[in-house]
C-alpha cells in the first residue's frame, strides 16, 4: 500500500517574534534619544548616534513575517500547475477539435 509521507519542517528556525523586534526597536529609539539630550546637554559621555541608527536600520529591516516573497510567489505557481494544466488541455482539445472539424 503506498502512502504520502510529510517531513517535518526543520527547527533550526524558529518563527519570528513581532512583539521582540517592537520591543528592540522602542529600547533603541529609547538610547538615540537619551544620546541627543546627553549631546544637547553638552555632557562629554554620548556615545555615537551612528551605531545605534544602523542597528536601528538593521532591527527594521527584519521581517517578522515567516515566508518572504519567493517563498510566496513559489507556492503560487505550484498551487496554480493543476489549473493552468487542466485549462491547457480543455484549449488544445478545443482547438484540435476546431482544426479536425469535429
Amino acid at each position: 500500500m503506498g502512502g504520502c509521507v510529510i517531513p517535518d519542517p526543520p527547527d533550526s528556525a524558529p518563527a519570528p517574534d513581532p512583539s521582540r523586534k517592537i520591543n528592540e526597536l522602542a529600547r533603541i529609539r529609547a538610547a538615540i534619544h537619551r544620546e541627543n539630550e546627553a549631546r544637547v546637554a553638552g555632557d562629554e559621555d554620548w556615545a555615537p548616534r551612528a551605531d545605534l541608527i544602523i542597528y536601528k536600520q538593521q532591527v527594521e529591516q527584519v521581517s517578522t513575517w515567516m515566508f518572504d516573497s519567493p517563498t510566496v510567489v513559489r507556492f503560487a505557481l505550484y498551487a496554480s500547475l493543476g489549473i493552468g494544466s487542466w485549462l491547457g488541455a480543455a484549449f488544445v482539445e478545443r482547438w484540435l477539435g476546431t482544426l479536425l472539424g469535429s
